[in-house]
């Protein structure tokens, strides 16, 4: 009852804001209304904070919340994160402004730049607003007339301890210093006052590196829009030095994580904070290197949790869990930016599970202490706002309320951006990219960006769209066009299929393949690259994966797909050996949520790992993943990959065997039985190298009890074809890869003989095979 009343209290006290704010966007989330109430309570007290000064350069500008007679550099930054989805009504851009003119054209000011070298991530921040205006003329006075982001990273460097600012600048001096391999600097300067991080001192600061090396990225990225060529190039060759420059000195390849680095030695310091983000926010981790930092840094004894993103890892000596401030305390900027950073990365799955974490826990702050206002930052452990410890040392919830401020980024940008699931986007190309995760009705209306104004509404499995002009409206990766007006999607209906023997790498004969006129793989992976760039995939079964290729898989797709490879010696562990061999399979993260995977052998005992079966040379194993459509709640399927065995002499009838343990298990595993599956509406999807051709009994089995891509599509010219050749060698071609199905529209069938690189004549020594169906 008392969260229904303030809820309706939240709803009727903004009820103004609502009705007479037409430029601010109007979200629907009907699983959880009162994160609507607090949204409108966060744009409230975001109001409160526009300020007028007279005598700066921008007299209307967002303050941060702490005191009038100063501004600080990264509390604004992050401030137009969410100032950018009503830039008619809130001066986000504009108080950069104050920093701009004030460091680099002396302009005057009656209030002071608290710490010029607090965090400089201005690029990120106007690249990210221009998405939103596609002001052009802004950028190019920004960059070419002014050169005022040139001139920020450049100071950045050139600062020191020893620099005197005389007011308007600083009355507290700087802390920054750069030494070639890093930054020095302190806890004030840095954001983060009280962080255990200060444990590593003297030490050179993993955010200040990346942070710099951030901007440059964003400062050619902006050039390029500017027009500006020269400067595009010089800042993405300083992007390049730092990336370098971090990789080499501040990632710590057993922990799979950066680190902060002792001066004296450039050891690591192993203290475990969001800082730690800020590479992969700059893109500088390969997509290995990054998965290995989730699977690290977000498990529940370090940055994760019922509470995510702590300040520190709950597992640190100084963890407070009552918070502290910077000693365990939940703060939106530093979970904002890691969020973005796991993006960045394909890790949609991760952002948004702990945005909602966030907004629940903000939420449920809100309803049960009081008084009723939105924090700081967070108690780690309960509803409640952070302590902050005094002098003396004892425990004061001393924390400022009313504090949007950064932390208007839960309730309105993570509430957009991966709650509601609007994660991008563009004014200059007219999209919108669209995570959609959510089963209740949800949607945003009034989403304004450049000249366009749209509604965005799902509603049991249909998605309608309003628009005032056409743009192009991205589900899960899928392109719909949206014309002015109105339009109706009812999306995920269509679905590619495909399965693609890859042909093993021989790491002991990397040049195996040439002996029978083909290539090996690293002359093949460029084309293989294409193959997937030039295909909208959804769902791959994969064959003959050793060990080299499933990194390479990993680091060329793993942004975008999820990729599972258990090897026939291995299981579901890391494959060891150069000989051992997985049967994988991938899907598009942003289309399916996983609700299972796993993997069992054709064996006498399919659960054990390696265990074989009479005849067999080596383990056989299936990998196996029960999906459901993102775009689509409840609507599930089942996808197995496998690659059984040939008829051999010990055991004539082995391939008939292992079909009969394969479908024994499938039926385990769907709870569907094998007679059911032609009829079944549940899409159960079985491909592989079969290595059997048609006319044999293992396959007729098969073709008994499913649907088989070939012969239920059109006829065409792949309907013919073999699909095993030999790098080219007729003779030896055979049809042996397939496509089974139980449930679905089949619409079209192909064997891909395309050349998808001029210096690579064929991707393998079997052709990929394509199957589109609706269902």
């Amino acid at each position: 009852m008392r969260k229904i009343f303030l809820a309706l209290s939240a709803f009727l006290g903004c009820l103004a804001l609502n009705a007479g704010s037409r430029n601010i966007p109007v979200p629907v989330f009907d699983a959880k209304p009162e994160y609507v109430d607090l949204y409108w309570t966060a744009w409230e007290q975001a109001r409160a904070h526009i300020k007028y000064q007279p005598g700066l350069v921008q007299p209307r500008y967002m303050d941060e919340g702490f005191r009038d007679d100063a501004i600080w550099i990264w509390d604004s930054e992050f401030m137009v994160m969410f100032c950018k989805y009503a830039p008619k009504e809130f001066p986000g851009i504009q108080t950069l402004d104050n920093f701009y003119y004030t460091l680099h054209e002396n302009a005057g000011s009656p209030i002071s730049v608290q710490h010029p070298d607090n965090p400089p991530f201005f690029a990120w921040v106007e690249s990210d607003y221009f998405k939103f205006t596609d002001d052009t003329a802004h950028i190019r006075k920004l960059l070419c007339e002014k050169r005022f982001l040139q001139k920020h990273f450049d100071f950045f460097n050139t600062i020191d301890h020893d620099t005197q600012f005389s007011f308007p600048i600083s009355r507290d001096g700087v802390r920054i210093k750069y030494k070639g391999t890093g930054y020095n600097w302190n806890r004030w300067q840095s954001g983060m006052d009280n962080t255990p991080r200060m444990r590593g001192m003297p030490m050179f600061w993993i955010d200040a590196i990346s942070q710099q090396a951030l901007s440059a990225l964003y400062i050619a990225r902006l050039a390029r829009v500017a027009g500006d060529s020269a400067t595009e190039e010089e800042f993405r060759a300083r992007y390049e030095d730092l990336k370098a420059k971090v990789n080499q000195y501040y990632w710590d390849a057993e922990d799979g994580c950066y680190y902060d680095i002792r001066e004296d030695d450039l050891s690591k310091t192993h203290i475990l904070t969001p800082a730690s983000f800020w590479p992969m926010l700059a893109e500088i981790p390969s997509q290995a290197q990054a998965k290995a930092m989730v699977d690290f840094a977000l498990k529940d004894d370090k940055l994760g949790g019922a509470v995510p993103w702590t300040s520190v890892a709950r597992d640190d000596e100084q963890f407070d869990p009552d918070g502290n401030y910077w000693r365990g305390s939940l703060w939106l900027p530093t979970a904002y930016m890691g969020i973005k950073a796991l993006e960045k990365y394909g890790f949609f799955e991760e952002a948004n599970t702990t945005s909602e974490a966030i907004l629940e826990h903000m939420w449920r702050t809100y309803a049960e202490y009081e008084p009723h206002t939105i924090w700081e930052c967070y108690n780690p452990s309960r509803p409640e706002p952070s302590s902050k410890k005094t002098g003396s040392g004892s425990a004061v919830k001393a924390v400022k309320g009313d504090f949007c401020g950064w932390s208007a980024l839960g309730p309105i940008s993570l509430f957009i951006e991966n709650v509601l699931g609007f994660y991008e986007v563009d004014a200059a190309s007219a999209t919108v990219r669209w995570n959609l995760h959510q089963s209740c009705r949800h949607g945003i209306r009034k989403l304004t960006f450049g000249a366009i104004k749209t509604d965005i509404l799902y509603d049991k499995g249909v998605v309608r769209v309003k628009s005032n002009k056409p743009y192009t409206l991205f589900i899960n990766g899928n392109p719909y066009a949206i014309r002015r007006g109105r339009t109706v999607i009812r999306p995920a209906e269509k679905l590619l299929v495909a399965t693609f023997n890859v042909r093993f790498l021989d790491d002991n004969r990397p040049d195996y393949d040439y002996k029978f006129g083909g290539q090996p793989w690293p002359v093949r992976r460029s084309a293989v690259k294409a193959f997937y760039a030039r295909n909208d995939l959804d769902l791959v079964g994969l064959q003959e994966v050793r060990r080299t290729q499933f990194k390479d898989l990993v680091e060329d797709f793993g942004k975008d797909w999820a990729i599972y490879c258990p090897g026939r010696y291995s299981g579901d562990a890391p494959m060891v050996r150069s000989s051992d061999e997985a049967v994988g399979l991938m899907y598009r993260k942003a289309r399916f949520r996983e609700l299972g995977h796993g993997c069992f052998y054709l064996s006498d005992d399919p659960a054990q790992t390696a265990s074989t079966h009479l005849g067999q040379h080596s383990p056989i194993v299936v990998s196996w993943a029960h999906l459901e459509e993102k775009a689509c709640p409840g609507k599930k399927l089942w996808f197995f990959s496998a690659h059984i065995s040939w008829s051999v002499k010990e055991n004539p009838k082995l391939p008939d065997e292992e079909v009969e343990i394969l479908l024994t298990q499938m039926e385990k595993l769907t709870g569907i039985r094998r007679q059911d599956f032609r009829t079944s509406t549940t899409p159960v999807f079985l491909v592989g190298d079969l290595n059997n051709v048609v006319e044999e009994s293992s396959i007729q089995t098969l073709l008994g009890i499913f649907n088989d891509a070939r012969t239920t599509c059109p006829e065409t010219e792949s309907t013919s074809l073999k699909t095993f050749h030999s790098f080219g060698k007729s003779k030896s071609a055979a049809l042996i890869d397939y496509i089974f199905y139980t449930a679905g529209k089949p619409e079209a069938y192909l064997v891909d003989t395309k050349v998808y690189d001029p210096e690579v004549k064929f991707i393998s020594d079997h052709y990929p095979v394509l199957f589109r169906l609706s269902y």
